[in-house]
């Protein structure tokens, strides 16, 4: 919890829980075994305290209270020491995602209320592949205890299920029931409006807000009027472009209007011309943004809302596009096979590219959601190396085409060459580079084939020559010893008579 002026948050506030959930035995045991090594018991006693403050079988919001009743219950001063204990309390709650405080202005009062939503606790399949909350629990208490902790929760499939093919036999719903036609019924109607408009309100990951259509006005309307930077936010309705910088980083890190107002409120966001830091907004949008997204990747697969969001960001009007920087014809890039489906026009599609935050185009590649290691890795590629939108949009696409690995080194890797080879700034300077990244490819795999054809046909021609070489050849003449003429190869008489005598004495020896 961010608190600036501690005289905003005493005993005297008033506050709200809402949950719709409620806690199951593997739930008691995941905040007792798992979450109160890392937090503590006395932040555990806080989210106990707020969960009870509806009865176990409803949801909702709970009655207004003053927070003077939160401090008897958790037995804390009642000052200003033991306001810093409660903020400390719900710090901890909120950075491993139980807790999210809200902050809404009365505007007859002029004061604040404060809004506490809880959220469940992770299952153990859950929490065991959330890295940076198994390194908490590995620094507080240690491998060995790790490892029993998780032994004791998470029960591994059988061996001998693994080896068997499964399908899956489950009936659908219209399998089973048919809805009988109904006429008009205007209170059911309103009922189910009313449920849904309560949903929308509380949902972290439904922006019913346009972000591109945040005005003076809207903002205004909720900051209070001894705000510090309130004198600079109503200047910028002499200040156009500062306010299009507003509009486009709500955009770029899908923040609502209370998140934006909260944003607003940060120190240093203005110079003492009222100038609106755009690295300081980034910053502070970009921390709401990060800590919304790993608190709500899991749920917003589940319940199936990212497809919508999706679909809600990118639906941009023909009137939009005309407001839109233009993408000249020698820089238009096609469109990627796999977004084929969502887009039908080429100039649309650089459009897009060359106007949209990289948050958006991101998702695109990512209709499921994406993953936090992607996210992490371009969202460091903006803040860290500098990079503009326009040119993280034709990156994804590089990628895309190319069918390289998204993964957090290979992006590295490419961004890296982007800015040590060339001077990369724009959306043209960056269509430039990939297209020499391309030509360079395929230069060197027409330069490998023909290296590859001759050296096929040196070897063909090579055996062909020698072969020939081979018949025509004769073999070496090597000079041989000669008898000379005088000599003859027949044994004299004499020679003849001593070779019997020799037989004979052989002859009787051996007899």
């Amino acid at each position: 919890m961010k608190i600036s002026n501690m005289l905003q948050f005493t005993e005297k506030h008033r506050y709200c829980v809402f949950r719709d959930f409620a806690i199951s035995p593997l739930q008691q045991k995941m905040l007792t075994s798992v979450y109160q090594p890392m937090i503590g018991g006395l932040a555990v006693s806080f989210y106990l305290t707020l969960y009870g403050m509806l009865p176990p079988d409803k949801a909702g919001y709970s009655s207004l209270e003053q927070q003077r009743k939160l401090f008897l219950h958790l037995d804390l001063e009642q000052g200003e020491r033991g306001r810093a204990a409660l903020l400390e309390l719900a710090s901890k709650l909120e950075a491993v995602g139980l807790l999210q405080t809200m902050r809404r202005q009365d505007p007859f009062e002029e004061d604040y209320m404060y809004e506490y939503l809880l959220y469940m606790p992770l299952s153990p399949n859950e929490f065991f592949q959330t890295d940076h909350l198994i390194w908490l629990l590995h620094d507080r208490v240690g491998k060995h205890m790790l490892n029993t902790i998780r032994e004791e929760l998470w029960s591994p499939e059988p061996k001998w299920y693994q080896d068997r093919k499964c399908e899956d036999i489950t009936s659908a719903f219209f399998d089973l029931f048919r809805i009988s036609p109904y006429t008009a019924d205007t209170e059911m109607e309103q009922m189910m409006q009313e449920a849904a408009v309560s949903q929308a309100t509380i949902s972290r990951d439904s922006h019913a807000e346009d972000t591109s259509k945040y005005t003076l006005d809207q903002i205004l309307l909720g900051i209070p009027h001894f705000m510090e930077n309130r004198k600079y936010i109503e200047a910028l309705d002499q200040k156009p472009e500062q306010l299009f910088l507003l509009n486009f980083v709500a955009a770029k890190y899908d923040l609502d209007l209370a998140d934006l107002r909260y944003v607003l409120d940060s120190s240093k966001l203005f110079d003492e011309k009222g100038v609106l830091h755009k690295q300081r907004l980034e910053e502070e949008a970009k921390l709401i943004y990060l800590q919304r997204e790993k608190r709500s990747d899991r749920r917003a697969i589940l319940a199936g809302r990212k497809d919508e969001l999706i679909a809600q960001d990118v639906d941009i009007s023909d009137e939009k596009l005309t407001l839109m920087h233009q993408v000249q014809e020698q820089y238009m890039l096609d469109i990627p096979p796999l977004l084929q489906s969502q887009y039908n026009d080429p100039h649309r599609y650089n459009l897009h590219l060359r106007n949209l935050p990289y948050t958006k185009v991101l998702e695109l590649h990512f209709p499921g959601g994406v993953t936090p290691d992607v996210r992490e890795a371009f969202l460091e590629l903006n803040s860290l190396y500098k990079l503009p939108d326009e040119v993280i949009n034709v990156l994804m696409h590089f990628i895309s085409v190319e069918g390289k690995l998204w993964e957090r080194f290979p992006i590295k890797n490419l961004a890296t060459d982007m800015i040590g080879k060339q001077k990369v700034n724009s959306f043209e300077s960056a269509v430039e580079y990939i297209r020499n990244r391309i030509r360079t490819r395929q230069q060197a795999e027409a330069s490998a084939r023909e290296a590859s054809a001759r050296a096929k046909n040196r070897s063909r021609t090579t055996g062909v020559r020698t072969g020939g070489a081979a018949k025509n050849q004769q073999k070496p003449q090597i000079p041989i010893v000669k008898p000379s003429g005088g000599m003859s190869n027949k044994p004299t008489e004499q020679e003849l008579e001593e070779m019997r005598k020799l037989a004979r004495k052989l002859d009787e020896k051996f007899k």
